[in-house]
């Protein structure tokens, strides 16, 4: 189930050697990222998974152009980043809208700033938007009225109506309750492949990574390195038969193994633990 890096000359995004070190004075330098290399093709979504300080928000950071990295480089369709750009948007935990603002307001905003759009062009965007996002009936309401589901459609929302050609997304549902998110998961599904959006998901959560992801980029406890990729071959969107599939439970059983079991513990070509049949 593992896989080769996709080659395409079409990458959407590539990573090349990244390094990620933060100096700590007296303390040691703190190595975070160790030579990460991956290939994103256009219009893929791809998972990264791993335990707990292993860099996965840093590498999404440095995609964004919020985070500088040690050494190596990324780059977005050959252009590389080195500070965030209109090409990106990133959707992070936590919705962070505009309390003054209306859903409408708060969607439009990111063109606002990025003065990418005429007023009529914007108009036309945000209402393409709040209907992706299912939030048309929603436009007039402010946060203070939405719950948090909504508000993180409304964050949705703001990040496609830019128009990016990378969305990146940090563990965008991990402060909402199951059935919320469960939701938006089947709705991220829904969008990416409606938009054919090229998406990087970080996200702690094994089966959402296999839920939303072509492939699941798998990386170690830190200094964070790839430690596997693994194809998610059933098309998307996937709801509850995917979930409840033989292909769904093996693949989830494999990527925990690849995360938390010990590396002695594991057979030569990492598919298992030793002696487990």
């Amino acid at each position: 189930m593992a896989t080769a890096e996709v080659t395409s000359p079409d990458a959407a995004l590539v990573v090349e050697s990244a390094n990620k070190v933060f100096p700590r004075g007296k303390g040691g330098d703190l190595q975070v990222l160790q030579d990460v290399s991956l290939t994103v093709a256009k219009g893929e979504v791809v998972t990264i998974v791993g335990p707990s300080g292993c860099g996965k928000s840093t590498l999404l950071t440095a995609c964004a152009g919020l985070t500088k990295l040690t050494s190596g480089r990324i780059l977005v369709h050959g252009k590389e980043v080195r500070r965030p750009g209109p090409e990106r948007s990133v959707v992070f935990q936590h919705a962070s809208l505009l309390p003054w603002r209306s859903v409408r307001g708060n969607i439009a905003y990111g063109m606002e700033m990025q003065r990418s759009a005429s007023k009529g062009e914007r108009k036309e965007r945000v209402d393409w938007a709040l209907e992706l996002v299912g939030l048309e009936n929603f436009a007039d309401s402010y946060p203070n009225q939405l719950s948090g589901g909504m508000q993180q459609r409304v964050n949705l929302g703001r990040a496609l109506a830019t128009r990016p050609e990378v969305l990146l997304m940090d563990e965008p549902f991990g402060a909402l309750d199951a059935m919320t998110k469960t939701r938006l998961q089947l709705e991220v599904s829904k969008i990416s492949s409606e938009t054919k959006a090229t998406i990087i998901f970080v996200t702690h959560d094994i089966e959402e990574a296999v839920l939303l992801g072509d492939r699941v980029v798998v990386m170690s406890a830190r200094p964070g390195r790839i430690s596997r990729i693994f194809d998610v071959a059933t098309p998307r969107p996937r709801g509850d038969d995917f979930a409840e599939s033989e292909t769904f439970v093996s693949l989830r059983r494999e990527i925990r193994l690849c995360i938390y079991a010990p590396d002695d513990q594991r057979d030569p070509a990492g598919m298992g633990l030793v002696g487990s049949g």
